[in-house]
């Protein structure tokens, strides 16, 4: 008994993104390659590393000109508010 699995897939070709993802399959050499391939690098990119969201939070800090030590104190300690620029900031990422 063969280990081979087939699947189907059917394309909607009047959705332009579904048109797009279609022609780059059938424009490829080895389409079976190719999903694989692109499965596995999504599935490579969407894993979340900690460091790299802490890295881009800071960086988003000083392109807006905060001083992180100030900020620092400025936000209330005892009721635990965010400030609303910080959530303005995280949006415009």
């Amino acid at each position: 008994m063969s280990n081979i699995k087939r699947l189907n897939l059917y394309f909607n070709l009047d959705n332009a993104k579904t048109k797009e993802a279609y022609e780059i399959i059938f424009n490829s050499m080895s389409k079976t390659a190719f999903i694989v391939d692109a499965v596995l690098a999504y599935k490579d990119n969407t894993i979340i590393d900690k460091s790299i969201i802490k890295e881009a939070v800071k960086e988003a800090f000083l392109e807006m000109d905060y001083n992180l030590g100030v900020a620092k104190n400025t936000c209330k300690q005892e009721s635990n508010e965010i400030p609303d620029d910080v959530f303005n900031m995280i949006t415009n990422l």
